[in-house]
Parts: C-alpha cells; structure tokens; sequence
C-alpha cells in the first residue's frame, strides 16, 4: 500500500512497529515532516491524512512500548536529536535528547526508553529517558571506525535487566552506506548502565542469587528454595 509520495527520500529513513493489539505503526519522512499512519488487516485506517510532528532533515525511528504506547526519535534541521510519546491523546511534546544523527529508539519490557545516536565526530551516545525533556547520558563510545571507514549508522536493542545492545555500522568513501563502491563492517557491543567501557560490571554485591545486572545471575538457589 503507498501511504506517501513526493519529495526527495535519498536519506530518509522508514521504521515499522506493531503493537499488542496487532496493529502496523508505520514512521516516515515527507515534506521535510515527519508522519505517522496505523494499519491494520491490510488497511490502513487513520492515514487521510496521516498524523504529522516536527520538522525532520530525513532520519527517524519508532518503537512500540508494552503499554502500546509509541515512542519516536528524529533529527531536525538544526541537527538536534527530538523524541516524541504517543498516548491516546495523540503525540506530546518533543524533547531534546542531543546533538547528532542517526537516533534509534529503543524501550525494554518494563517500559524504560532508550535513544542511541552518533554525533558530528561519528561517536556513540546511548541515553536513558528519566522523566519529562529529562534525559541521562548512560555512556559514549568513540568512534569505532578504520582508517577510510566512516561510522554511519548505529543500532539499539532493550533487552530488560538493564541489558542494552548496541551496534555500529561502517562504510567507506564520501557516499553514505549502500552507495556505488561503499563498504564497512558492523561491531557489536554489547553493555548495560554501570558498565565500564564496553564491559557490563556484574552488580552482586550483597547478593548470592538474582539477576546480576548485565543478563547473567548472581548465583543460583540450592533445590526447594527460591531467590
């Protein structure tokens, strides 16, 4: 189904969610703004016209929450990182997260949000949504990138337990990824707030049984008994 045509789409991007009930959240860039539509069976039922929010130079991302509430990053014109929260009431107020490119979001189970993005510099932000335009810098990675390569994308999984993922895609030359003659590598890391690096730090202090913070456990409990 075409939701949307017209205007330049040579970097932007399109995400896709669906929620709990079955329904396809689709995000996407035109007219320099940034849509929203919902599908469901195959149709599509509140594009005419689709919801739109903020200004947008082309980059975006979308996940659905375990509340089914929707959560939306995108750059604007001035370079700045924006998250949007849909509730029922429809999309809310942008909030600043950074400065860069590239956002993704990304909520884990417990409904904790989490935005990744890469700065001028290529290097990678993860933070954490603490309340209202209130946002925390977990950590920063340098740029993970070869001689020639540039980064260009980055990646972010929720896993819950405080377990995040991250990934980071490179390619070489002046073109962006997917260009004639370009190429790259993607390296996976793996971490958790707490961490130190790229290395998760076991919080068990105190503890002999229980989650340890990074997706391991603290230990396990003898036969007949629970943690």
């Amino acid at each position: 189904h075409n939701l949307y045509y017209g205007g330049n789409s040579a970097d932007e991007d399109t995400d896709a969610v669906y929620d709990s009930q079955g329904r396809l959240h689709v995000l996407w860039n035109g007219g320099a703004v940034m849509h929203h539509a919902v599908a469901q069976d195959a149709q599509i039922l509140d594009a005419g016209p689709s919801e739109t929010f903020g200004a947008s130079s082309g980059s975006g991302s979308l996940a659905v929450g375990p509340d089914d509430r929707l959560h939306a990053v995108y750059v604007n014109f001035s370079g700045a990182i924006l998250y949007h929260q849909r509730d029922a009431n429809g999309w809310g107020d942008d909030e600043q997260v950074g400065n860069g490119k590239r956002p993704m979001v990304a909520v884990d189970p417990a409904g904790a949000v989490y935005v990744a993005y890469l700065d001028a510099q290529g290097n990678a932000h993860v933070s954490q949504r603490r309340g209202f335009d209130d946002w925390d810098e977990l950590d920063s990675f340098p740029a993970y990138s070869a001689e020639g390569q540039f980064p260009e994308r980055v990646g972010l999984v929720a896993a819950g337990n405080n377990v995040l993922h991250v990934g980071l895609a490179t390619c070489t030359g002046a073109g962006p990824c997917g260009a004639t003659g370009s190429n790259g590598f993607v390296a996976y890391l793996p971490f958790c707030p707490g961490f130190q690096g790229t290395t998760c730090t076991p919080q068990c202090a105190g503890k002999v049984c229980g989650p340890d913070g990074c997706g391991g456990t603290c230990g396990t409990c003898p036969s007949g008994q629970s943690c």
